[in-house]
């Protein structure tokens, strides 16, 4: 159930910056959205998930294959979940009401 949930929020995340792309206001306060969680997470963190969203360079890199390189990026993915949720960007508090 856990990749699952880290499969999904992965997916929304991509889907959200995707969505935003023709809005470039939009866009660039989303990055700065996700740059400002992102930066609360551990180096390694940042590094794949900078990479895996497109911060670092402006596009989404492909993610490097392996267990080892999979079980880091869901580690991340716990990680950035938790830290959107404590941020109020996800879950219940995000949600108007």
């Amino acid at each position: 159930q856990r990749r699952l949930l880290y499969t999904t929020l992965d997916s929304e995340l991509r889907q959200s910056i995707a969505g935003a792309a023709g809005d470039p206001e939009r866009k660039a306060r989303l990055d700065r959205q996700l740059a400002a969680v992102l930066d609360t997470l551990p180096p390694p963190c940042r590094r794949v998930l900078r990479r895996r969203y497109g911060l670092a360079s402006g596009a989404a890199s492909p993610v490097p294959q392996g267990r080892r390189a999979e079980e880091l990026a869901e580690r991340c993915l716990a990680a950035l979940g938790r830290r959107l949720v404590e941020a109020g960007m996800l879950g219940e508090r995000s949600r108007p009401s």
